[in-house]
C-alpha cells in the first residue's frame, strides 16, 4: 500500500456524485499514482538490496502494488518513503457454503415480488478463478421462471463477450480473462459443431478451479 489515497477516496466526484473512470481527472490522478508507485519501488530496489518484482498496479479502488520480493526484503520495503504498509498475500478457505439458508435469502426471493427485491439494474462484478457461463444459474431465465433484464440492453456486452457475445446473456452480461489465470491451463478445447466460428481452442474467462462459480452463482 502506498501513502497516496486511492481514486476513489481522493474527493475527485463531488459528493453525491458516482465517480466517472473515464473522466479527465480521474484518468490524471490515476496515471500520477501509477508514476509515483513505479518511482518509488524502483527506488525501494536500489535500497533494499533485491529486485522488487512488481506483478500488478491498483489505482482506483487501492492505491497499491502486487509485488513478489523476499521475507527479509518486504520487511525493508515497509521501511521505504512513500510506503504505506507491506502486506503478505495469504490463501482463505472456504468455511461453508450455507450461507444462503441460514441468513433467510430463500424466503426473501419467495416472499417478495418486483423487479425492485430482486436486484433488477444492478451489476455485481466478480472478482474470482472465472465463471462457468453454460452453467444453469447463469441462465437469462431462472429456474423459477423469472426473466433478467439486461441493464446495458439487450445485446450489449462487457468484455470477452463483446467478441464471443455467445457465451453472454441478460444475465451474465461479461466475462473477462486475466492472463494470469487462463495462461496457467491448457487452453479449453471448443465443442466445434455448436461453435464452428471459435476454432478448436479458446481462451476465455472459464473456472478451472470452481469457486468462482460458486461465488458467483
Amino acid at each position: 500500500l502506498f501513502d497516496e489515497p486511492a481514486v476513489a477516496t481522493a474527493g475527485i466526484a463531488a459528493k453525491g456524485q458516482l465517480l466517472n473512470a473515464k473522466s479527465a481527472a480521474v484518468q490524471r490522478y490515476a496515471g500520477s499514482l501509477r508514476t509515483n508507485q513505479t518511482r518509488v519501488l524502483s527506488r525501494a530496489s536500489s535500497h533494499i538490496g533485491e529486485p522488487v518484482q512488481t506483478l500488478f498496479q491498483y489505482q482506483y479502488s487501492v492505491n497499491a502494488a502486487a509485488v513478489r520480493v523476499s521475507a527479509q526484503g518486504a520487511a525493508a520495503l515497509a521501511k521505504q518513503p512513500g510506503v504505506k504498509a507491506v502486506v503478505k498475500r495469504q490463501i482463505h478457505y472456504l468455511h461453508t457454503d450455507s450461507g444462503p439458508a441460514y441468513t433467510g435469502a430463500p424466503a426473501i426471493w419467495q416472499g417478495y415480488t418486483g423487479v425492485a427485491s430482486k436486484g433488477e439494474g444492478v451489476i455485481v462484478g466478480i472478482l474470482d478463478t472465472g465463471i462457468n457461463a453454460d452453467h444453469p444459474s447463469f441462465a437469462a431465465v431462472g429456474g423459477d421462471g423469472y426473466q433478467h433484464v439486461n441493464p446495458l440492453g439487450e445485446g450489449n456486452y462487457l468484455g470477452d463477450c463483446q467478441t464471443y457475445s455467445q457465451f453472454c446473456n441478460s444475465k451474465l452480461i461479461g466475462i473477462v480473462s486475466y492472463p494470469d489465470i487462463i495462461n496457467a491451463y491448457s487452453l479449453v478445447p471448443v465443442d466445434t459443431v455448436q461453435y464452428p466460428d471459435l476454432g478448436d481452442r479458446l481462451q476465455l474467462g472459464f473456472d478451472f478451479n470452481g469457486h468462482g462459480s460458486h461465488v458467483a452463482s
